[in-house]
C-alpha cells in the first residue's frame, strides 16, 4: 500500500465484529492510521440494533472517526451518490469514497460497483479479504498468483 491512511467502509467492521476478531483487523493493519466515517458508524450502529456484537466496532481507540462535510468533499460525496445511488444503502461507502479521494487515503469497501466506481476515480480501493491474503502471503512468505 503507498499510503499511510486507510478508511474503512461498513462491510469490514461489520464482519471482523461479528466474527469477534477486531483485535485480528487491528494487528493486520498495524503501522497505518485508520478512519472512518460518521454514515459509516451510524450503519454500523443500526447494523448493532440485529447483531449486537456489531457494537464493539462502534467506539474503537485506533479508528478516528471522520466527518465528510467539507466543501470538497460534499461535491465528491455528491458525485459518488450519483453513480452509486440509493442513498439508504450507499452512504458510508459514497462518504468513505469521497473522504479517501480528497484526502488520499486507501479505502476497503467490499460493495463491487463502489470498488469499481473508486477505482475509476483513482482511489485505491481494497476489499476486505484482499487485507487478509496480503497478510497471509506476507506471514507465510508465500507470493501471491
Amino acid at each position: 500500500m503507498t499510503t499511510d491512511v486507510l478508511v474503512f467502509d461498513t462491510s469490514p467492521l461489520n464482519h471482523f465484529a461479528r466474527a469477534g476478531e477486531l483485535g485480528t483487523l487491528r494487528n493486520l493493519v498495524k503501522g497505518f492510521a485508520c478512519v472512518t466515517t460518521r454514515a459509516v458508524i451510524d450503519e454500523l450502529r443500526k447494523g448493532a440494533e440485529r447483531h449486537a456484537e456489531i457494537g464493539d466496532a462502534l467506539d474503537l481507540e485506533w479508528i478516528e472517526v471522520v466527518t465528510c462535510d467539507g466543501l470538497d468533499e460534499l461535491y465528491k460525496f455528491s458525485e459518488y451518490m450519483n453513480r452509486l445511488g440509493n442513498v439508504q444503502r450507499h452512504a458510508g461507502e459514497a462518504t468513505v469514497l469521497a473522504w479517501a479521494e480528497k484526502h488520499s487515503a486507501a479505502a476497503y469497501v467490499d460493495d463491487q460497483v463502489a470498488c469499481n466506481v473508486g477505482r475509476n476515480r483513482g482511489v485505491q480501493v481494497h476489499r476486505t479479504l484482499q487485507l487478509v491474503i496480503s497478510e497471509a502471503f506476507r506471514v507465510t512468505g508465500a507470493h501471491g498468483v
